[in-house]
């Protein structure tokens, strides 16, 4: 088994969830400067731009946001969203000298939103492929590498194992195709939500569930599940490459956007060599191998 996941329980991750972060929301902002201690109630005066780049809303960062914790989370209650992709736009938003403006919104909204120029930046565990690639702007490198997982109480730990089972994905998920694929329409129920997916294994009505791992260590805490005996990891695999790749996740911008692409491919570049990446993912309950690859 591989390691990617550290006990969200000991992580902001599980605060977040202990605290019940991880339900809806609408719009939700967050301001932030250049100063060595940024300013969340309004930009400074005396800040002075490390960039400067057009943005739908003139004066904000727009981001369109698919909740998705440990990679972003809408708080209702504190206002503000958070997660290790809040982290790194916060620090990108403050060296930009620009607030942030998270907007709540599903995959294909936001998708539409960015494409169509009424968004700026994307979160919420992106993807990075081919196809979305022609529609949005996508980083150089990921932020996160995110391998597959299998979710099960029921003893199914391995792709070979899914075989004869039902399976349940989020709907409009990178996987949800390639399980259909392989293992049939019939065997695989998409949810609306992975934590739908869950409750219904819990139920009996599906024997597991399937998606990133970060994803699915989220709904096996938020659901009072055991991480280390319920939750496994995929290893790279030549006989289900397409369901073993790790995910390149990243932060997606309006295509057409160079000038804000060039700068934030820059930022996420400078917080990966000089480690900070890192230190954000960690503190959110990822591990070293989720900055580097490295597992």
């Amino acid at each position: 088994m591989i390691h990617a996941i550290r006990n969200p329980r000991n992580s902001k991750l599980g605060r977040a969830i202990a605290a019940g972060l991880v339900g809806g929301g609408l719009v939700f902002g967050m301001v932030a400067c250049s100063s060595a201690e940024p300013d969340r109630a309004g930009t400074s005066s005396d800040c002075t731009a490390r960039w400067t780049f057009p943005t739908v809303k003139k004066g904000v960062i727009s981001v369109a946001t698919v909740n998705n914790p440990p990679m972003v989370a809408l708080d209702p209650n504190a206002g503000k969203a958070e997660g290790l992709e809040a982290d790194i736009l916060e620090g990108f938003a403050a060296d930009a000298c620009l607030p942030l403006e998270f907007n709540r919104m599903t995959g294909a909204a936001a998708v539409a939103a960015m494409s169509g120029g009424k968004m700026d930046i994307g979160a919420g565990g992106w993807g990075i492929t081919e196809a979305r690639g022609q529609m949005i702007g996508q980083l150089d490198e990921p932020t996160v590498y995110n391998p597959p997982a299998i979710l099960s109480n029921q003893g199914v730990s391995t792709i070979a194992q899914m075989e004869g089972v039902k399976i349940g994905v989020e709907g409009g998920s990178l996987y949800q195709e390639k399980l259909e694929s392989r293992f049939g329409k019939d065997r695989v129920t998409s949810y609306q939500t992975i934590d739908a997916a869950v409750q219904d294994m819990k139920n009996g009505r599906v024997q597991a569930t399937f998606g990133d791992s970060t994803q699915m260590a989220q709904a096996a805490t938020a659901n009072g599940l055991n991480l280390e005996a319920d939750l496994h990891l995929q290893s790279e695999d030549t006989n289900y490459s397409e369901l073993t790749t790790a995910t390149l996740v990243n932060l997606p911008f309006t295509k057409t956007n160079s000038e804000l692409g060039k700068a934030l491919n820059e930022y996420v570049t400078e917080l990966r060599e000089s480690g900070e990446l890192t230190t954000i993912l960690v503190n959110w309950g990822l591990t070293e191998g989720n900055a580097t690859g490295k597992f």
